[in-house]
């Protein structure tokens, strides 16, 4: 549903986005079922509605991505081009592919799969001038939640965020404080600013995953929001926004008014309406604890697994709303040792929380294992793997 905004809401261009969701039938067997993947899948899609409401593009409160106008699936045609080749690259270009043979006209479609891509965890074309990203052609963004790693919510959040960024025009932030013009700083030490700080940690666009953790792993960089504004201030590149958003039955987001929303179809709880039918008391495609016969489980069914981070969590069969999970484990090592447990979340820096910044060591052997500055030297705690973005 939509949010109240105040004066300095942006009022004056497009900035609803419309969103579609692809499922792999991958993800869907990794999930346990249709109805868990939609959930998680909206979960995230929620987060990412959370993070853009808060942010300022141009002085202005940027774009609503709340608006999903259907979760998709692929036929069996579909699948087996992606079962060609095991390779982000192109799975991406064949996303693409199917996304113009299908005529999807919306702002943002996201493919979401469990393939493992070697260290991958997320791609999209880069938004600019020529008409890739948004809005244009290859607007389609590839996110994977892996079976072979282990990839939590938190970190899947922040790559969707992340390669959502590169599709609003984003490049990576540069990497480590800028005294001098190189690859990572065109513009030298004035690109500091993007760098992020010891105390709150890194940005969204932070090339590296294994640092996403402290307070600006949900924020975009200055230097992302010159990208970003620059995309905003050419209208035929935010084309697909629409002014205005009204509620929308049909789109599997019980909004107000709805007590139910089955997508595109009725099902067997709720109307083409998103009305509960006679005698139903709930939608198992909306909520974890709702049994297929349309009655809220009595049963404790376990609606949340444990984590490093959280306990597991069961119906209580009074709610179909699966409980918020018992946090556990503050500070202690998630996200192969680069992170810590913060309020059941795997979210802040291992170095951070250990009271040193962190740093990109030289070594070859140690590109991809989390390293603080420690003693004035740039060295590692824990030797595990990252992921890249």
């Amino acid at each position: 549903a939509p949010t109240q905004y105040g004066k300095n809401e942006i009022n004056s261009i497009n900035k609803y986005c419309s969103v579609s969701v692809y499922l792999h039938s991958n993800f869907i067997t990794a999930q346990g079922s249709k109805n868990a993947a939609t959930i998680t899948a909206l979960n995230s899609i929620f987060h990412l509605n959370n993070v853009f409401e808060k942010t300022r593009i141009n002085d202005k409160y940027g774009a609503i991505f709340h608006h999903i106008t259907n979760i998709h699936e692929f036929s069996l045609e579909e699948i087996m081009l992606f079962e060609t080749l095991v390779n982000a690259d192109e799975h991406l270009k064949i996303f693409n592919d199917i996304l113009r043979e299908r005529d999807d006209k919306n702002c943002k479609s996201i493919l979401i799969n469990s393939y493992d891509y070697q260290g991958v965890l997320g791609l999209a074309y880069v938004g600019t001038s020529s008409g890739t990203g948004i809005c244009g052609l290859n607007s389609g963004i590839l996110i994977t939640k892996s079976n072979y790693v282990a990839i939590s919510n938190s970190l899947f959040n922040n790559v969707l965020l992340h390669e959502v960024g590169h599709t609003l025009g984003c490049w990576h932030d540069p990497g480590e404080i800028c005294y001098e013009v190189s690859e990572f700083c065109p513009n030298g030490p004035a690109d500091s600013k993007c760098s992020g700080d010891v105390l709150n940690g890194r940005y969204i666009m932070y090339p590296k995953a294994k640092y996403f953790g402290g307070k600006n792993s949900d924020k975009f960089s200055k230097c992302s929001l010159e990208y970003m504004g620059s995309i905003f201030n050419e209208p035929i590149r935010t084309q697909c926004f629409t002014s205005s958003m009204s509620f929308r039955c049909g789109n599997l987001i019980v909004e107000e008014g709805e007590e139910c929303d089955p997508g595109v179809s009725e099902d067997a709880c709720c109307t083409s309406h998103c009305k509960l039918k006679p005698q139903k008391q709930c939608s198992p495609v909306n909520y974890q604890c709702c049994n297929q016969d349309c009655t809220i489980d009595t049963t404790r069914k376990q609606c949340h697994e444990q984590t490093v981070c959280h306990g597991e969590s069961f119906c209580d069969g009074i709610s179909a709303k699966c409980p918020t999970p018992k946090f556990l484990n503050d500070y202690k090592l998630c996200n192969y040792s680069n992170s810590v447990c913060k309020s059941g979340k795997c979210v802040h820096s291992t170095c951070h929380e250990f009271g040193y910044p962190s740093c990109n060591s030289k070594k070859p052997t140690e590109y991809c294992i989390m390293t603080c500055m420690i003693d004035g030297s740039c060295q590692r705690l824990f030797a595990k793997n990252s992921m890249k973005v």
